[in-house]
């Protein structure tokens, strides 16, 4: 005698729809949406091309609305995108990282040589505080020669403007320590400081791409004669004095503390955020004049 087995068939997308079972968690659905994971119900015209493209239009101006709500608050109202986070309030804003990794992705197309995370090598030739860490002479000693000063150069300009981007991420968590020590009296999460931290430099990567093109160049374009050591002090002076403005009323808005506090923190950070620019700059130097071989 033939022995049956009864094989349990499993439904299709289309018929789990039909019957009114959401296909991610099993769970029935009444309406278009599961109550429970909020899978949407599967509808044949789904599939049609026409809905494919309704789809591939609402994403784009989706995420366009998402965006520009989402600058807006950052450059307008400083401090408020990580107090709508701690709250809670985050559906109509993009999350942090992915606005990070946005702000990155226009900072690179747009400021193609890193801004100031990268410093040519003729920054470490010639002037303080570089050269006080033999900067100069080890570049002489890898050079070997005063003709193939150039041929270093041009491998050593190409390779920190590659490799500055690849770490800029680990300035986050030096602004999220500063935020930690500064106001440790605010009971908040070390999440709550890497989110505010990860907004603050978001913020700084879109005002470096402002300080190139409405800056940097004006200077360059109505100054010729001015020197290239005080081009850099001048662009770095107005920088840091506008992120250290926006660091304090980000801060009295979020940690909710006085102005004085605020303006300590904004200090604080300011001054370590600096440091870790010379000590970024400088490992980088280091890493890279020791792989060049011309």
């Amino acid at each position: 005698m033939e022995a049956h087995v009864a094989i349990e068939s499993r439904p299709t997308v289309l018929e789990r729809g039909r019957m009114d079972i959401c296909v991610s968690c099993g769970e029935p659905m009444e309406k278009k949406f599961c109550p429970a994971c909020g899978e949407k119900k599967v509808h044949r015209h789904d599939f049609t091309l026409s809905h494919f493209l309704e789809e591939l239009v609402e994403s784009f101006t989706h995420f366009d609305g998402k965006f520009f709500k989402t600058i807006k608050l950052l450059l307008l109202k400083p401090g408020l995108l990580p107090a709508y986070f701690s709250q809670g309030k985050r559906v109509g804003y993009m999350k942090p990282l992915q606005l990070f990794i946005v702000c990155n992705l226009f900072f690179f197309l747009l400021v193609g040589d890193a801004g100031g995370f990268a410093l040519q090598l003729d920054g470490f030739y010639r002037y303080e505080p570089f050269t006080s860490f033999g900067t100069q002479q080890i570049v002489d000693q890898v050079a070997g020669s005063e003709a193939r000063l150039d041929a270093v150069a041009a491998v050593f300009n190409e390779k920190i403007v590659a490799q500055s981007k690849a770490f800029i991420v680990f300035f986050v968590p030096v602004f999220a320590l500063a935020c930690l020590v500064a106001f440790s009296r605010s009971r908040k999460f070390l999440v709550e400081h890497l989110v505010f931290s990860v907004y603050l430099f978001a913020f700084i990567l879109l005002c470096s791409i402002a300080s190139r093109y409405l800056l940097e160049w004006p200077i360059a374009f109505f100054f010729k004669t001015i020197s290239r050591s005080a081009f850099d002090q001048v662009v770095t002076l107005v920088s840091t004095v506008l992120i250290a403005g926006y660091f304090a009323v980000a801060a009295k808005r979020f940690y909710q503390v006085t102005w004085r506090r605020a303006i300590s923190g904004a200090l604080l950070a300011t001054v370590l955020f600096l440091v870790s620019i010379y000590a970024y700059r400088l490992l980088l130097f280091f890493k890279i004049i020791y792989s060049i071989d011309v």
